[in-house]
């Protein structure tokens, strides 16, 4: 965990959403580059390989046989909204290993998951996975500091104000607070589970909230988020309003994830085990990365 940020004024403008967290530094330079100056899949600049060694063919059969339909027994029914405390496990999940294929291989199942049963909450999905709520072009800010945050929570959970800042200096994560303090909490009725869907509905909400009392309203909308919120899902909602997962989801990461994932769920389980599935899924990783380069191009024109 790293140390506490330093509060903000209550509308100020710490929630950047449409800008992805921990965002790599040099993917805009190979964007301005253009697909002609990349290397091929599974090969370095100056020869050799790289990206389909050992560890992606492990991590290529392990992810052959994730049973993605399965995954979500329990928790929700084909067609239904996927809950919210399924991609914030996912989270979790991610921030327990530092290892990026690990990382990746964790967001692609889930993401297989809701392919499998839910295809509608797949962009809902990618877009939290990626700290986002809409494109980054648009440049939309959900416009939330520190100090609304702080708000929102001592009153969605009964505690001081006083007594979160004095829990967030010393851990040092308004997240971590977030989902202690929800643990501890009891409430007299149980509240409707949050979903991905209605999750980035909210922050969508959130970040369109101006005016007169805006900042009353986006309150409103945080407390919501936090008064449904189970499990681990506070912190994740905190951290999504932050702008930063904090658990090693790149922007990358979740662009390889989703063409492993559209990959996968597409080939038929025998086909998997039957090729050079480390290959192909290097390849289809490079497929969507260049036309995500082409859409950048387009905009950039102006086509």
């Amino acid at each position: 965990m790293t140390a506490a940020e330093p509060e903000e004024e209550e509308g100020g403008g710490g929630g950047r959403a449409a800008v992805v967290s921990d965002e790599e530094p040099e993917e805009e330079e190979e964007a301005a580059a253009g697909p002609a100056k990349r290397s091929k899949p599974g090969k370095k600049a100056g020869g050799g390989e790289t990206g389909v060694g050992g560890k992606a063919h492990e991590a290529a059969a392990a992810a052959a046989k994730y049973d993605a339909a399965g995954a979500g027994e329990g928790l929700w029914q084909p067609g239904a909204p996927v809950p919210f405390l399924f991609l914030a496990r996912t989270f979790e999940a991610c921030g327990e290993t530092t290892k990026r294929l690990e990382i990746s291989g964790l967001v692609a199942n889930a993401l297989r998951s809701i392919i499998a049963t839910t295809p509608a909450d797949l962009l809902p999905a990618v877009y939290l996975a990626s700290c986002s709520i809409a494109p980054q072009y648009q440049g939309a800010d959900l416009g939330v500091g520190d100090a609304m945050l702080v708000k929102a929570l001592a009153e969605s959970t009964g505690r001081s104000e006083e007594a979160i800042k004095t829990a967030v200096a010393s851990v040092g994560d308004l997240g971590v607070v977030a989902m202690q303090a929800r643990a501890t909490q009891r409430t007299m009725f149980a509240m409707p589970h949050l979903t991905v869907r209605g999750v980035l509905a909210t922050l969508r909400d959130i970040a369109a909230t101006s005016g007169t009392k805006s900042s009353e309203r986006k309150r409103a909308l945080i407390k919501k988020l936090l008064v449904s919120a189970r499990e681990v899902e506070a912190g994740y909602i905190i951290r999504l309003l932050k702008g930063a997962l904090r658990v090693g989801i790149m922007q990358a990461t979740v662009i390889t994830a989703l063409a492993h994932a559209a990959l996968l769920q597409e080939e038929a389980p025998k086909a998997l085990q039957a090729t050079p599935l480390a290959e192909r899924l290097a390849r289809a990783e490079g497929v969507l990365k260049q036309a995500r380069w082409c859409g950048r191009l387009w905009r950039r024109c102006g086509c």
